[in-house]
Formats: structure tokens, C-alpha cells, sequence
């Protein structure tokens, strides 16, 4: 049961960060900046339907440390590009003030939050590339089965 509960919690960690890279330009025509209020953010493009799928498999300690260590370079990663990305949408923020636009420079900052969003994309797909790798054969059709699963349940 303690091993499951790790494993929950690792995948929750996982799925969580490429979940919120991925909301992005969906919102961005919800609300001034790009943003909604936090509470009525949704989970985005990855749902929320992979969050405990890890639990469904069986996973050696080595395999769990080796994980873990995944999303921990993962988070760093993703918290990293997150300030950024926030860094120049405030940037550009203030480029459009009103009486004062700078077009050029909006532009320019828009750019730099997209490449921060597709890096923190980019990073995702790799750390779950390195943790399939991980997995054994069985383990990942356990988790190919069980991420069906909830998928059908949600739909439900």
C-alpha cells in the first residue's frame, strides 16, 4: 500500500508540470496577461486523467529513485522556464500600456514566453521518454492499460 501511495505521488508530481505547460495559448484570450483567475484554471491539454496512473504498476525501489530523480530534474527545469515565461509576459504587459505600446518589443516578448512554453514541452516529452526507459515492457502496457482506463472513466 506505501509503495502504491509513492508511486501516486510521483506520477501526480510527473503529469502535474506538463499539465501546466501545456494550458497555454488556450488561455491566453481568457483574461488581461493571458491568464484566468487560478481558481477557475483548467488541468489543459493533458487533463487530469493520468495523475495516478503510476500506481497501477509495480515499480522497483531503483526504479522509483530513478524517477523521482527524473521529475525532480523536471521540476527544476519547468520552474525555471515558468519564471521566465511569466518574466516577459510581464515585460510584455507593460509594453502595451496604454500611451506608451511598443509593438516591436510586445512582439519580441511574446516570442521569448512561446520558446519558454515549448521548451518546458520539449523537457516533458523527454523526461517521459527517459521514464518509459525506465519500465519494463510489462510495466509500460500496465500503464498504457490503466491510463485507458481512467481516460474511459472521465468520459463516462
Amino acid at each position: 500500500m506505501k509503495r502504491k501511495l509513492i508511486a501516486a505521488a510521483m506520477a501526480a508530481a510527473f503529469f502535474a508540470a506538463p499539465a501546466w505547460a501545456q494550458r497555454g495559448a488556450h488561455d491566453e484570450h481568457h483574461a488581461p496577461g493571458g491568464q484566468k483567475p487560478l481558481a477557475q484554471r483548467d488541468a489543459g491539454m493533458m487533463g487530469g486523467g493520468m495523475m495516478g496512473s503510476h500506481s497501477a504498476v509495480d515499480l522497483s525501489d531503483d526504479q522509483r529513485a530513478k524517477i523521482a530523480d527524473i521529475q525532480r530534474e523536471l521540476a527544476g527545469k519547468q520552474r525555471d522556464l515558468m519564471t521566465k515565461m511569466h518574466d516577459q509576459q510581464l515585460r510584455m504587459h507593460d509594453l502595451l500600456a496604454p500611451g506608451s505600446v511598443d509593438e516591436a518589443g510586445a512582439r519580441k516578448a511574446y516570442e521569448e514566453m512561446t520558446s519558454a512554453r515549448k521548451e518546458m514541452f520539449e523537457a516533458t516529452l523527454e523526461a517521459r521518454q527517459r521514464i518509459a526507459a525506465v519500465l519494463t515492457g510489462e510495466q509500460r502496457k500496465q500503464l498504457r492499460s490503466s491510463s485507458s482506463c481512467m481516460t474511459m472513466e472521465k468520459q463516462s
